[in-house]
């Protein structure tokens, strides 16, 4: 009785190992929150130079800048790269100190619906301002 307990309690153990636990899939979140924050560096440092080269932040200039193709295609790049990068660190906030499962997923959920909605919206208010100019 005692070593059949002995063996099931090793045989779950043996099954997360081999990746039928939750630990199959850590590697390819790892390398694409190290990815992003890899583009994210040049995108960063082209944002400020940019808007710190604007003559000043009034509404004609905003739009000017946004009028440049090259502009708004790295701005919308920045911005839908940056809050992905985002969502990756929520996730892992989320899936390491929330332990209800009902609140991770609908907290997954959330951060997931939130990213959307902000890419998407983002990228509207850049189209927008590049087709005004």
């Amino acid at each position: 009785m005692v070593i059949s307990m002995a063996i099931e309690s090793m045989s779950t153990a043996l099954k997360k190992v081999r990746g039928l636990g939750s630990a199959h899939n850590g590697t390819g979140h790892f390398w694409h929150q190290r990815l992003t924050a890899l583009v994210l560096i040049p995108l960063v440092l082209w944002f400020c130079f940019s808007v710190a080269s604007l003559p000043s932040s009034d509404y004609v200039d905003i739009t000017r800048w946004f009028s440049s193709v090259i502009n708004s295609i790295l701005a919308m790049l920045f911005i839908v790269i940056a809050i992905y990068h985002g969502q990756l660190g929520l996730q892992m906030v989320i899936q390491d100190y929330i332990h209800t499962t009902w609140t991770q997923v609908a907290l997954m959920i959330f951060v997931q619906l939130l990213s959307v909605l902000a890419s998407c919206l983002t990228i509207f208010i850049i189209l927008k301002l590049y087709l005004s100019h």
